[in-house]
């Protein structure tokens, strides 16, 4: 396995691990007809112009079975903080891929001295994601009760973890 910096050619690649996990799991906000492979690659682009990261997970062949994005906020006030995206082809869970996805994340914050603090959403629904980030260090800042709409009956919290890194 490597993990390396993704290029603008991983985009579909990220795009299509994307696809089946919507498709197959209720860990995401968008909803299938929502994704789109361009939208894919404008936000690879807009991350790295932004100062945030994009990193891929390859395996032994040289497929792309995860991958994490790390987005600056924009605004000046909120240029500290990282926000973290991620996802691993589902063939490929528990193999210790999110874990190093994640810690290739916390490093490459710890390297750039204007990042303080790493931040995601995670589904209340989804506790081995929730297991992993408070492995490597992540707190519950919050929880936003019922936010998420999984069908018309299925209500989930998002839960706000941070982590700070500077």
């Amino acid at each position: 396995m490597n993990c390396r910096l993704a290029t603008v050619q991983d985009a579909i690649h990220i795009y299509n691990i994307k696809k089946d996990l919507v498709a197959n799991t209720n860990f995401f906000i968008t909803i299938p007809p929502e994704l789109n492979s361009q939208e894919e690659e404008f936000l690879m682009k807009r991350n790295f112009d932004n100062g945030g990261a994009t990193f891929v997970m390859e395996d032994e062949k040289k497929s792309i079975v995860g991958f994490i994005f790390l987005s600056k906020g924009s605004r000046q006030r909120v240029s500290h903080v990282v926000n973290i995206g991620m996802g691993v082809k589902r063939e490929n869970w528990s193999q210790g891929i999110g874990t190093i996805l994640l810690n290739t994340g916390i490093e490459w914050a710890q390297k750039n001295s204007g990042i303080k603090k790493l931040a995601l959403g995670v589904f209340s629904n989804n506790p081995r994601a929730i297991k992993l980030y408070e492995k490597l260090g992540f707190k519950v800042e919050g929880v936003k009760k019922d936010e998420i709409k999984l069908n018309d009956e299925n209500l989930v919290d998002d839960i706000l973890m941070g982590l700070k890194v500077n």
